[in-house]
């Protein structure tokens, strides 16, 4: 089933959510709309990307939370920079 899963997540493509919480696939991101977004992308790599996680047990004082900021590579890790270039790559063929 898990095969199955990933499989279906392939056809269905990459999805961008934006400020607004609309979601689009990448392919149907407009070209300009794309480069801005890898533009902020490698804006935010240099100026940092804070990213927030947390998780509890059983009980209250099993919580933990912590954030770490990362820049460069991993801030583009982070915000899926390899998809976005990609498909911008695909676009200009």
């Amino acid at each position: 089933m898990l095969y199955t899963l990933l499989g279906v997540f392939k056809i269905m493509g990459f999805k961008h959510k934006d400020k607004n919480g609309n979601v689009t696939e990448l392919k149907d991101l407009g070209l300009n709309h794309l480069k801005n977004i890898i533009n902020y992308i490698e804006r935010r790599a240099k100026e940092g990307v804070t990213i927030s996680f947390g998780g509890s047990g059983c009980s209250a004082e099993d919580m933990w939370y912590d954030e770490e900021t990362y820049y460069g590579k991993r801030a583009r890790k982070e915000l899926n920079y390899k998809k976005y270039f990609n498909e911008l790559k695909r676009r200009e063929q």
